[in-house]
């Protein structure tokens, strides 16, 4: 079995797992600066610190799209298809989701932000199409 498609699937899990801690590090860092209560985390309602926020939504959307991803590389492997193009696909996606990432937690421009969710969107179709085009082709 060819594994290369694992590794894009690991470092998109490695992205996400280091949002998640940087996440709580900024949860953390609020509250011992008394910038918002831990009440607040009963229902994330209130007001939060903007960076605290950015963090968690960034963490919080690699819980969307992503999915999408984690589905198609599953598959692939069940189905043995290690084409260079799902290859390719799959580091830009994840490269998208890096840029999108830094985007939302540095400077949060939205416009910046959703070109980068638009590039891996499509990156990720196109995957979607190739890997059901193949398999209904067979």
């Amino acid at each position: 079995m060819d594994k290369t498609l694992l590794y894009p699937l690991f470092a998109q899990v490695i992205l996400t797992f280091l949002l998640a801690i940087l996440t709580l590090k900024a949860r953390i860092r609020a509250v011992r600066n008394k910038q918002v209560s831990p009440a607040y985390f009963k229902h994330n309602q209130g007001k939060a610190p903007e960076q605290m926020l950015r963090y968690a939504d960034s963490y919080q959307s690699q819980f969307e799209l992503p999915v999408l991803f984690y589905a198609l590389i599953g598959l692939l492997l069940i189905s043995q298809i290690s084409h260079i193009g799902f290859i390719i696909g799959a580091w830009l996606f994840v490269l998208s989701r890096l840029v999108h990432s830094t985007i939302h937690i540095k400077t949060n421009r939205v416009l910046h932000r959703m070109k980068a969710f638009a590039t891996g969107f499509y990156i990720l179709l196109a995957m979607w199409i190739g890997f059901i085009w193949l398999t209904i082709s067979v």
